[in-house]
């Protein structure tokens, strides 16, 4: 199972996968090849953290940490802090809902981010018409904007794919676009859930201990 890699695995394998991007990008290679070399999700997420590094430096380790851990799946759940250490965490339940166990994917699947993905969906929306409008010249906008309004925003897998730079839409954006809009996605993954969700879970566990 690829998922159980630890973290510092997986920022090997994306800063291997990172150089691997940049030397496929070598003009002479391509012109050898004669093919443009297309990996957008590679070169989206190269330019993302690029720009996280370049606009925030007093934030950009904790969404740089937070993307690493939403892609590796190793964000600390009730459920993966339960099993690596027992003696303090007793149980695996969601600290929100305390009716589930709290998975990677119950994280954002839990019924307490109603609300955030209302504001989030919004949000996201009215972003990405406006990158449409400014950066796409096509004659078809109307569709297109037709097409993004059916798209869910509320589902957890779409917003996985939007923060990890692969906005599977046909918006015809430029790379620099899509790392923003994932950026921005990411940042709101980070304060409109991830936060508050840490906030109630070390609430909970003080007052745990406070019982025992």
């Amino acid at each position: 199972n690829n998922w159980s890699f630890s973290p510092v695995v997986w920022t090997k394998i994306i800063q291997r996968t990172h150089r691997l991007a940049n030397i496929t990008q070598s003009s002479s290679i391509k012109n050898r090849w004669k093919s443009s070399m297309k990996i957008t999700v590679l070169q989206t997420l190269t330019m993302a953290n690029k720009l996280l590094t370049n606009k925030d430096k007093a934030n950009t380790s904790s969404l740089l940490a937070f993307r690493l851990k939403l892609l590796s799946r190793t964000l600390p759940s009730k459920q993966l802090l339960h099993n690596r250490y027992p003696s303090t965490y007793t149980d695996s339940l969601c600290p929100r809902c305390l009716t589930a166990v709290e998975t990677q994917s119950h994280i954002f699947d839990c019924y307490k981010n109603i609300t955030a993905y209302s504001i989030m969906e919004n949000k996201i929306r009215t972003s990405l018409i406006k990158l449409i409008r400014k950066n796409n010249n096509r004659k078809n906008l109307t569709e297109i904007e037709r097409n993004l309004q059916k798209l869910d925003f509320g589902r957890k897998s779409n917003l996985d794919k939007l923060a990890s730079g692969m906005l599977n839409i046909d918006i015809q954006l430029s790379i620099a676009s899509h790392a923003k809009m994932a950026n921005k996605i990411l940042a709101l993954l980070y304060s409109q859930i991830w936060i508050p969700r840490s906030a109630t879970a070390n609430t909970s566990e003080r007052i745990k201990i406070c019982l025992s």
